[in-house]
């Protein structure tokens, strides 16, 4: 497929993709996120700053920061700077940073919400997914986050899971929705009950 990106500056982005120690947010997270927006390109109104959004998203990622985000943004700016409409880089920055919550952006170009609100999804099209590739996820992040005890990781994680299994729809988008609800909805109940089972033990 053609890209906004040059094959060298991809080639570069794989390069921390790939890095050892990311056993979820790798190359086959990437390439996840790719599919999907193969397929939903005709719903998007600025495809390259999607794009860039997507290569961009967790190019740092260190489970010990609390700002991979604004790094990631920060990289993406000292790539891009120069060499690319400042407008798609402004774009694919809001739609970053709406990861840290993972709640669309209260104010932004109504065009850049309708595409963040795909992007957001496709990065948690991963909860919709078959169990067995649901529970690697989940074993992937616990792997990311090795680090932490089990007691606090099961409190930190059922948090966010459950914030997630709060929302009227967990997915912003009709095309998501419709493709990955129910299975979300599921897959996470049941992981939660994994995660209330083991933290009493602990």
């Amino acid at each position: 497929m053609s890209s906004v990106l040059s094959q060298e500056q991809i080639e570069e982005i794989r390069v921390h993709y790939d890095a050892p120690g990311r056993a979820y947010h790798n190359g086959r997270h990437l390439d996840s996120l790719l599919e999907h927006f193969q397929a939903i390109r005709p719903l998007l109104l600025c495809t390259e700053a999607v794009e860039v959004a997507i290569y961009y998203h967790d190019i740092v990622y260190d489970p010990q920061s609390p700002d991979n985000e604004w790094e990631s943004m920060a990289q993406m700016v000292a790539d891009l700077a120069g060499t690319m409409e400042a407008e798609i880089i402004r774009d694919a920055a809001v739609m970053i940073e709406a990861t840290v919550s993972h709640e669309l952006p209260e104010e932004a170009d109504p065009a850049v919400i309708s595409d963040c609100a795909y992007f957001l999804d496709m990065d948690l099209s991963i909860l919709g997914a078959a169990n067995d590739d649901f529970d690697a996820y989940e074993a992937g992040i616990r792997q990311e986050y090795e680090f932490v005890p089990d007691l606090q990781y099961c409190s930190a994680r059922g948090e966010i899971l459950n914030r997630f299994l709060n929302r009227q729809r967990l997915y912003f988008t009709d095309y998501f929705s419709s493709r990955y609800e129910a299975r979300a909805r599921l897959n996470v109940m049941r992981s939660l009950a994994l995660l209330d089972n083991l933290a009493p033990a602990q």
